[in-house]
């Protein structure tokens, strides 16, 4: 069985790689790959729902290098869920008693 960090890891590198190959991608041909060959004998790129090519938070990917920008990511995705939870507990009206 894996450990939980060597599962991390296969997940931080898989996604990383898919962000490095459309920015390649993009910086080449100018446009948003549909397929990607270098999954398998090739796969759909821009259909398939581990691109994240529309996610609003993917604006990090073209300010910052992909392996920063990912851990960015992963803290605004922590800090944003926190903090609608909280607003959505709030429109609820609950209280902490």
């Amino acid at each position: 069985m894996d450990s939980p960090s060597s599962v991390l890891t296969s997940l931080i590198y898989t996604h990383l790689s898919t962000k490095q190959f459309l920015l390649r991608e993009i910086a080449t041909h100018h446009a948003i790959p549909l397929w990607n060959p270098y999954v398998f004998s090739g796969m759909p790129f821009w259909a398939h729902f581990e691109s994240t090519i529309l996610h609003p938070l993917d604006i990090l990917f073209w300010i910052m290098p992909p392996e920063k920008a990912y851990g960015h990511t992963m803290f605004l995705h922590f800090v944003l869920s926190g903090l609608l939870m909280y607003l959505l507990a709030r429109s609820f009206h609950f209280t902490l008693s």
